[in-house]
């Protein structure tokens, strides 16, 4: 119980803290996160295993921003964070046992 209690407060104050604030705010911030969210229920949905499938959202997340740093974008490691944000989050949930 004590550990949900910490996991909960961790992410409330990540989630508010101000240098964090703005990857949840910005438009293409989301379009990373719902890719990358999408991405890993496919894998999860064909493969049932979780922790395989953290491997292809950060795979396409490191090609995304290869393909940004020949000219097509900017390179942002934020962009990165938002793409495997939420495949991460889910992993360090179900390890934490409650």
């Amino acid at each position: 119980m004590t550990k949900k209690i910490l996991l909960i407060i961790l992410v409330y104050l990540f989630l508010n803290s101000e240098l964090n604030a703005n990857i949840f705010t910005e438009p293409d911030k989301k379009t990373h996160m719902a890719i990358g969210a999408l991405t890993y229920s496919a894998c999860v949905a064909y493969y049932h295993n979780r922790y395989y499938c953290l491997l292809p959202v950060i795979g396409m997340a490191f090609l995304k921003e290869s393909y940004d740093s020949f000219g097509h974008g900017h390179v942002e490691l934020r962009d990165f964070a938002a793409t495997t944000f939420l495949p991460v989050a889910s992993l360090s949930i179900d390890i934490i046992d409650f």
